[in-house]
């Protein structure tokens, strides 16, 4: 059974960051299936987070902060 993970970025506009696609890399290199969001350009996808192992979010900057914490509680 794969190790399923969720990483989200909130405030990239649909650019993925390197602090996302490389954790994404070595995950998926150590067989992990990585789902990775972008809260600027997406809805959350709830259905994805509840199925996770691990939920990991980008949050570079104080914006993209804050962003994260209105939804870190669902």
């Amino acid at each position: 059974m794969a190790f399923n993970v969720v990483l989200i970025s909130t405030y990239e506009l649909g650019r993925q960051p390197f602090g996302l696609a490389s954790p994404a890399a070595w995950l998926r290199q150590a067989g992990a299936s990585v789902t990775c969001m972008d809260l600027a350009q997406q809805r959350l996808d709830e259905e994805a987070v509840r199925g996770a192992d691990l939920v990991a979010f980008y949050a570079p900057m104080h914006t993209a902060t804050r962003i994260a914490s209105r939804v870190v509680g669902r």
